[in-house]
C-alpha cells in the first residue's frame, strides 16, 4: 500500500469525522436536545440518516489498491449501532448493502451481505454487551476489528468467483480492517468528547440553578428591617455576597420590651459550606439569646456548641450587641471580628474594638469579654465584615 492510498484514506476518514462532528454537536446542542429525545424514535432516525449517508460516502470514496478497493463503508454501519443502538445498525447495514449491490462487481453480493450482517452484529453487541456504560474507544476498536472478520469470512465464501475474491482479500483485508477500525475509533472518540462537554455544561446549569435557589433560601434566613424597632431608632442593612451564597450574615432578635440582640458575622471561606455553617450559627443563636443576659455569655455558649459538632474545623468571626433602646446602653462582645465604628452627633468617629477574643468554632472553653458604650440622639454604630475593609478597586488595590 503506497503513501497516496494512505493519504486518500486519511482524507476520507477526516471528511467523515468532520460531518459526524457537526451532527453530534447538533445532537448535544440545546436545539438538538429539544428535538431529539434520548433513546427515542427521533434519535434513532437521526443516526440512521447521518450514518446511512456516511456509509454510502464510504463506499463511493473507496480507494483502489491493486486488484481491489479499500472502503470505509462499515464505519457508518458500526457507529450507527454503537451510538444509535438497535435497530440503527441493522437499518444502516441495509442501506450500505443496497448501495453496494447497486455498485455491482464480483463481490457485490458478498459485500452487501457483509454490511447487513455487520449491522445486525453490532446491534446485538450494543444490546447484549455484559458491561454497562458507554462505548469506549478501545472497545469500539476491538469490536470493529472482529466485525471486519465477518466481512472477510462472508466475502471469501459468498463471492461468485472465490479465487478472485481470495486474491482481492489477500491485498485488501488488513488495510480494510485498519481503515475501518481507525475510522470507528475516531468517531467514538469524538462522540465521547462531545458527550463529556455536554455533561459538564449540564452539570454547570444544574449547579447554577441550585445555587440560585440556595441564594434565595439564604436571603430568606436574613431578617428584613424590623418594624418593631422603636420609631426613634433606625436599623439599616446592605448585604451583597461575592458568590451566590456565602458566609457573611447578620441577624437581630427582640429579647424583651426594650432590648434587642444584634449580631453580624463572617464565616471563614465562601460558598455553600460557609452558608451552611452560617445557618447553624443562626439556629444556635435563636436558642441562646433567650437564656443569656450578657453578650459574652452568648458567645461563650455558642462557641462551645459549635466546637462540639464542628468536625470540619470551621470557624467564624462575630460581633454581638445587646442594645437597650430605652436608655441607649450597648453591651457588646467581639469574637475575632472587625472593630465597630461609632459616630457621634458632632461628627466624631472612633473605632470600638475592646473585648475582642478568638473566633467562634476554633477552640472550646474560650472566655469572651464584655464591653459597652452609650448611644445618644443622632449617634450611630456601623458594623461590617471584611468585605468592606478588604474591598478592591478595578486595579486590584485595597
Amino acid at each position: 500500500m503506497d503513501w497516496l492510498t494512505v493519504i486518500n484514506l486519511i482524507e476520507s476518514i477526516s471528511l467523515m469525522s468532520m460531518a459526524i462532528y457537526i451532527a453530534l454537536k447538533f445532537r448535544y446542542s440545546d436545539t438538538g436536545l429539544r428535538w431529539v429525545r434520548s433513546g427515542g424514535f427521533r434519535q434513532t432516525t437521526m443516526y440512521v440518516l447521518v450514518f446511512g449517508l456516511l456509509s454510502i460516502y464510504g463506499g463511493l470514496a473507496a480507494v483502489p489498491l491493486l486488484s481491489g478497493f479499500i472502503s470505509i463503508r462499515h464505519v457508518g454501519v458500526v457507529c450507527a449501532g454503537f451510538l444509535g443502538g438497535p435497530p440503527a445498525g441493522t437499518v444502516v447495514g441495509l442501506i450500505a448493502g443496497a448501495h453496494r449491490l447497486l455498485m455491482g462487481g464480483n463481490t457485490a453480493v458478498s459485500a452487501a451481505c457483509a454490511a447487513v450482517v455487520i449491522g445486525v452484529a453490532v446491534d446485538f453487541w450494543r444490546r447484549w454487551r455484559p458491561w454497562p456504560g458507554r462505548i469506549t474507544v478501545t472497545e469500539a476498536a476491538v469490536a470493529t476489528a472482529l466485525l471486519e472478520g465477518l466481512w472477510i469470512f462472508i466475502t471469501a465464501f459468498v463471492a461468485g468467483d472465490k479465487r478472485l475474491a481470495l486474491q482481492m482479500l489477500n491485498v485488501t483485508a488488513i488495510p480494510m480492517i485498519l481503515a475501518n477500525t481507525a475510522g470507528v475509533a475516531c468517531v467514538i472518540a469524538l462522540h465521547n468528547s462531545i458527550s463529556d462537554e455536554y455533561g459538564l455544561k449540564a452539570d454547570k446549569r444544574v449547579m447554577a440553578s441550585e445555587l440560585a435557589v440556595a441564594a434565595k433560601v439564604q436571603k430568606s434566613l436574613l431578617p428584613e428591617i424590623s418594624a418593631d424597632w422603636p420609631h426613634d431608632w433606625e436599623f439599616a442593612v446592605l448585604f451583597k455576597p461575592v458568590w451566590e451564597v456565602g458566609g457573611d450574615f447578620y441577624d437581630c432578635y427582640q429579647l424583651d420590651e426594650g432590648r434587642w440582640c444584634v449580631v453580624i458575622g463572617d464565616v471563614a471561606g465562601k460558598g455553600v459550606s460557609a452558608s451552611l455553617f452560617m445557618a447553624a450559627i443562626q439556629a444556635y443563636l435563636q436558642l441562646l439569646v433567650q437564656s443569656r443576659t450578657r453578650a459574652s455569655q452568648i458567645l461563650a455558649s455558642l462557641n462551645d456548641e459549635l466546637c462540639r459538632r464542628n468536625r470540619e474545623s470551621m470557624f467564624a468571626t462575630l460581633a454581638l450587641l445587646i442594645v437597650d433602646t430605652r436608655t441607649g446602653e450597648v453591651n457588646y462582645s467581639l469574637a475575632g471580628h472587625n472593630s465597630m465604628v461609632h459616630t457621634d452627633n458632632l461628627g466624631g468617629v472612633r473605632e470600638m474594638g475592646a473585648g475582642r477574643a478568638m473566633a467562634i468554632g476554633a477552640l472550646p472553653g474560650v472566655h469572651y469579654h464584655d464591653a459597652g458604650c452609650q448611644l445618644g440622639w443622632g449617634e450611630m454604630l456601623v458594623l461590617y465584615t471584611d468585605g468592606v475593609s478588604e474591598a478592591m478597586n478595578g486595579r486590584g488595590e485595597l
